[in-house]
């Protein structure tokens, strides 16, 4: 565990409440941006880190214009976000096309 907080520059307890069960009084959420984090510094998909979907050495396929999106939404300052994907969410759910 510390080598791992030490490859993502924390400390060794704030690395550990990301492994605590869900459950736990001490556990961190894991948000999009750390799972990205995460997954850039150890090689596996952060689609497995935050759904335990698919293995963790499966790439995520996207549309060029998802990746777009993605990227714009990442660019934006971080208390932007949660407004931009919630406008995504409504436009999309307005127009039938949401999953």
């Amino acid at each position: 565990m510390r080598d791992a907080a030490e490859a993502l520059g924390m400390r060794e307890n704030t690395y550990a409440a990301y492994e605590r069960r869900p459950d736990s009084s001490k556990s961190t959420g894991l948000s999009l941006d750390r799972a990205r984090q995460f997954g850039r510094k150890f090689g596996v998909s952060w689609v497995w880190l935050m759904s335990g979907e698919g293995t963790p050495f499966d790439a995520p396929s996207f549309s060029p214009e998802a990746q777009r999106l993605a990227q714009r939404v990442d660019q934006a300052p971080e208390g932007e976000r949660p407004g931009l994907v919630a406008a995504i969410e409504t436009l999309l759910g307005r127009t039938g096309t949401r999953g």
